[in-house]
C-alpha cells in the first residue's frame, strides 16, 4: 500500500515538473518570437494609405485616378515583398492577394478604356480676336518705324507718336468689353457652383457616393475593397503599435456597405457578425488608447448593426462612413502612444 502511495506521489511530482518545464519553454519561445519580430516596414504604411485612396476614388468613380494609384500600389508591394518573404509569409496568402489585385487592375483598365474621349479643345473667341489684333498692331508698328527711318525729322516723329497714341486708345476700348465678358463668365461660374451645392443629387453623392452606383460600378468598388482584406494578414509578422484587426474592421465595414447596395443581405449580415466578434477582441486596446473614442466607435457599430438588421441600404453608407472615421481616429491615437513611448526610452 505504501509503495503504491509513493509511486503515485512520484508520478504526480514528475507530471508537475514536466508541466513547469513545458510552460517555461513556451514562455521563452514566445518572448524570443516577440523580441525577434522586426518593426513594421515603412512601405507598409504606404501600402495601407494607397489602399484607402483606391477605395475612396473608386467609390467617387475616379477610375483613371484609381488606376494610377494601383500602379503606385504595385510598386509599394514590390518594396514590401522581400521583407515578407524573410518572415516566412504564406504563399497561399500571397497568391490570394495577387489574384485580387489583378482582378482590380483588369476591371479598372477596362473601365478606363471605355470612358468617353474628350473632344480637342477649341480656341476661345477671345483668343481668336486677339490674334488679328496683335498682327495688325505689329504691322502698324513696322510701318511707323519704316516711315520714321526714311523721312526722319521732328515732324514725322510727331506723327508716329500720334499714331501710337491712337492705337493704344483703340486697344483699351477693345479690352474693356473683354474684361466685362470675363467678369460675366466668373459670375456665371460662381452661380453654377452654388446651384451644384444645392443640388440634392450632389449632396447625396457626398454623403454616400455609391448610393446611386450601377451594379457594374459596385463590382469595381468591391474589387478594391477585397484587396484591403489581405493587408492585416501580412501585418502579423511584424511588431506594430496598431493591432492588425483594426484594419480588418475597416475591410468588413466597407465590404458590408457594398454588399448591402448589391442587395446581398446574407453577406452583409455575415460581415456584421464578424465585425462584432473582431471588435469585442479589440476593445481592451481601444480603451487603453482612448476611452472616449472607444465609446464612440462602439456606439457607431451598434447603429450599423441596427441598419443591417432592418436591411436599409440607404443608411449603410452614412453609418459605415462614421465607423471608418472612428477607426482612423483610434489608429492615430495608437500610433501617437507608440511614438511617445519611444521618446521616453530614448
Amino acid at each position: 500500500m505504501r509503495k503504491k502511495v509513493v509511486i503515485c506521489v512520484y508520478i504526480f511530482v514528475l507530471i508537475l515538473l514536466i508541466g513547469l518545464i513545458t510552460g517555461c519553454g513556451g514562455q521563452e519561445e514566445e518572448q524570443k518570437s516577440e523580441r525577434g519580430a522586426p518593426d513594421l516596414p515603412a512601405s507598409f504604411d504606404q501600402l495601407q494609405e494607397l489602399s484607402d485612396e483606391i477605395v475612396t476614388k473608386t467609390m467617387a468613380k475616379g477610375w483613371a485616378e484609381s488606376l494610377d494609384n494601383v500602379k503606385e500600389f504595385q510598386s509599394a508591394w514590390a518594396d514590401l515583398y522581400p521583407d515578407l518573404e524573410k518572415q516566412g509569409v504564406s504563399e497561399t496568402d500571397v497568391d490570394a492577394f495577387v489574384k485580387d489585385l489583378n482582378i482590380l487592375s483588369d476591371l479598372l483598365i477596362s473601365k478606363t478604356l471605355n470612358l468617353p474621349q474628350k473632344p480637342p479643345e477649341k480656341p476661345s473667341s477671345q483668343e481668336e480676336e486677339k490674334k488679328p489684333e496683335e498682327d495688325s498692331g505689329q504691322e502698324q508698328e513696322k510701318e511707323s518705324e519704316s516711315g520714321g527711318g526714311q523721312e526722319g525729322g521732328e515732324q514725322e516723329g510727331g506723327e508716329g507718336d500720334t499714331k501710337k497714341d491712337a492705337q493704344k486708345e483703340e486697344e483699351k476700348e477693345k479690352q474693356e468689353p473683354e474684361s466685362g465678358g470675363q467678369q460675366e463668365e466668373q459670375d456665371s461660374e460662381q452661380s453654377s457652383m452654388t446651384e451644384e451645392k444645392k443640388d440634392p443629387k450632389k449632396v447625396l453623392e457626398e454623403i454616400d457616393p455609391i448610393l446611386s452606383a450601377t451594379n457594374e460600378e459596385l463590382i469595381i468598388v468591391n474589387a478594391a475593397v477585397e484587396v484591403t482584406q489581405h493587408i492585416p494578414k501580412f501585418m502579423t509578422s511584424f511588431k506594430n503599435p496598431v493591432p492588425p484587426d483594426m484594419y480588418k474592421l475597416k475591410y468588413l465595414v466597407r465590404h458590408l456597405d457594398v454588399a448591402s447596395k448589391l442587395g446581398d443581405w446574407e453577406t452583409a449580415s455575415g460581415d456584421m457578425t464578424s465585425l462584432s466578434t473582431t471588435w469585442s477582441s479589440l476593445q481592451p486596446s481601444a480603451v487603453e488608447a482612448d476611452p472616449d473614442l472607444k465609446i464612440q466607435l462602439n456606439q457607431s457599430i451598434e447603429e450599423m448593426k441596427d441598419v443591417i438588421t432592418s436591411k436599409n441600404a440607404n443608411l449603410t453608407g452614412i453609418k459605415s462612413k462614421l465607423v471608418i472615421e472612428h477607426i482612423d481616429a483610434l489608429v492615430k491615437k495608437m500610433k501617437e502612444a507608440e511614438e511617445k513611448e519611444k521618446e521616453k526610452e530614448e
